[in-house]
């Protein structure tokens, strides 16, 4: 059965760049984010305090080449059924062909151009990994342990098929659309402290931007079942 406020037949995926988060928690997400948002000497005095957090920090802060040659973490834990807990890995399997001509290096929105001229001719895959946790609540409850990826198991593959997205009908969908990792089957239900802060924020901030930009929330269509 579906969680509690789950909407459609969708199930989110919340990926990013990066194996693990700069902060094991949420107490550690308010410091680091309150620290940020007051920036200058502030910032400065709450990275040197937190060594831990600014070198966890400096390994995320590089720029890719290209969208489609990064792989994406689920850097919280989610559940398996009632007896696991598992990480969502991304990797891109297709090859990144030679573009010619190539998008020029610091070009404005570059890495969106790349994007586009990728897979205007050829689709691309990528794997998705249920990447196996060890056990223990420590690593539900601390988001900054990333964890080892040689427990991987492939359980499906995404296609991007060749098609133009920068359309205006595109740009419109994606001011209505949002993303919840609670937004899914209780059987997958998300785990740990940073996951049922995330279940009030994303929602507020979904429903915040929808109402400033006088829109409805609309879901992907959902095929299959």
């Amino acid at each position: 059965h579906r969680l509690d406020g789950a909407r459609s037949g969708n199930q989110d995926l919340v990926l990013i760049d990066s194996p693990r988060l700069m902060v094991p928690d949420v107490l550690g997400a308010l410091g680091f984010d309150r620290a940020m948002v007051r920036g200058g000497w502030a910032a400065l005095a709450y990275l040197l305090r937190s060594p831990r957090v600014a070198m966890r920090l400096a390994s995320m802060v590089s720029a890719p080449d290209s969208l489609l040659g990064s792989s994406y973490h689920g850097v919280t834990r989610y559940a398996l059924g009632d007896v696991r807990a598992v990480r969502y890995l991304l990797r891109p399997v297709s090859p990144l062909a030679e573009l010619h001509p190539a998008v020029p290096e610091n070009a404005p929105d570059g890495l969106r151009q790349d994007l586009q001229a990728r897979l205007a001719s050829e689709p691309f895959r990528f794997d998705l990994h249920l990447l196996l946790e060890g056990g223990g609540r420590g690593a539900v409850e601390d988001a900054s342990i990333a964890g080892p990826e040689e427990r991987g198991v492939r359980v499906a593959s995404l296609w991007l098929q060749p098609e133009p997205f920068d359309l205006p009908e595109r740009e419109a969908l994606q001011a209505r659309v949002r993303f919840d990792p609670w937004n899914g089957l209780a059987a997958h239900r998300p785990l740990g402290g940073i996951n049922r802060a995330r279940r009030v924020v994303y929602r507020a901030s979904a429903l915040l931007r929808n109402r400033l930009n006088g829109t409805a929330v609309q879901e992907p269509a959902c095929s299959g079942s």
